[in-house]
């Protein structure tokens, strides 16, 4: 089953980074988690000369997506939780 995606568009607002639908209503609040410069003759390289990694909080759950910068739509996708593996036991058997 295909996870579902969430769309926006990233801008600051009042120093922060917010996710805002069509209309400008701010959906939630994140980071700049990577940029990187792009070649203009790349895919996409017309639109903007960066590339950005995002991550943002929506609703209590948290989103990522790559974007071309601030005003540019984006495609959040759901964050996989955190695997922990204190609980995990091991068992050497044989050795």
């Amino acid at each position: 089953m295909a996870k579902a995606t969430l769309g926006g568009y990233p801008k600051h607002i009042d120093g922060r980074l917010a996710i805002t639908d069509w209309n400008g209503k701010v959906l939630g609040y994140g980071r700049v988690v990577s940029r990187s410069k792009v070649a203009p003759h790349a895919p996409g390289g017309w639109i903007s000369s960066e590339r950005v990694s995002y991550q943002f909080e929506i609703d209590g759950k948290k989103y990522h997506g790559r974007g071309r910068g601030d005003g540019i739509a984006v495609a959040l996708r759901p964050m996989a939780a955190k695997r922990t593996y204190s609980s995990r036991k091991r068992s050497y058997k044989g050795r």
